[in-house]
């Protein structure tokens, strides 16, 4: 897993600050925890963040991250607002900025698990794609398969920002009902107040595991909008 080990070489001997801390941090912060990443505190703009914890790492302000000594901390960044978050934080004079994907620590050691099965699977799922445009993505995946590192932009050119809620598609009004049959920690709910700009009628977000369910309600003090929220539980066993 050459990928990841790169990145633990990136923040050897240095604190490691996660920016912002929305939900879509949080879950890139789990993810890297589970690979050994440890990140030792967040950043973000707003200031009703500051002070604030999750998982028992603090929240300090850019300001406060600006006026640290900048050889001593690598300020990771995952967020479809990469390029203006980077450029805001050059502009504060924040210069160690990784861009982390997660996903390729998992791809990778997947590759490496299923080495003698990969050809005859991709060949499988070439077939089975609908449209040339789908091929062409699956191909540029594969291909990222062999990078020991990732350029921040690779995956710009087929990555969509509005995978669920695409305005050539979907049409959203005030009475809008949304319902999330596996709402994690709330990365999707908050895509949905965003697209809606907090005018809907109600959520009803379902998630099976307790150890995330707490996680999805801590996250949800931070998600605002003028409908009624419903949350429910359902666990087995």
């Amino acid at each position: 897993m050459k990928y990841l080990e790169r990145i633990k070489e990136q923040i050897k001997g240095k604190k490691v600050c996660m920016f912002p801390m929305g939900i879509a941090a949080k879950s890139t912060y789990q993810k890297l925890k589970n690979y050994g990443i440890e990140i030792d505190f967040f950043s973000d703009s707003n200031p009703e963040l500051w002070g604030s914890e999750f998982d028992a790492k603090k929240c300090i302000s850019k300001i406060q991250l600006s006026e640290m000594k900048q050889e001593n901390i690598v300020v990771i960044v995952e967020s479809l607002y990469y390029k203006e978050i980077k450029q805001d934080l050059q502009e504060h004079g924040i210069r160690n900025i990784l861009r982390v994907y997660p996903e390729k620590f998992a791809t990778d050691q997947f590759v490496m698990e299923h080495k003698m099965d990969l050809k005859q699977s991709m060949d499988a799922v070439l077939d089975i794609c609908a449209d040339e445009k789908s091929k062409e993505i699956f191909k540029y995946l594969v291909e990222s398969w062999e990078l020991e590192n990732c350029p921040d932009n690779y995956f710009e050119c087929i990555y969509e920002k509005n995978q669920y809620f695409d305005p050539t598609i979907v049409m959203l009004h005030e009475d809008e009902v949304f319902v999330d049959g596996g709402a994690y920690i709330g990365d999707t709910a908050e895509g949905f107040l965003k697209f809606c700009n907090g005018k809907y009628e109600k959520m009803h977000l379902f998630e099976l595991d307790p150890g995330i369910y707490k996680k999805l309600n801590l996250n949800l003090t931070n998600l605002g909008g003028g409908g009624e929220l419903l949350l429910s539980i359902r666990s087995f066993g």
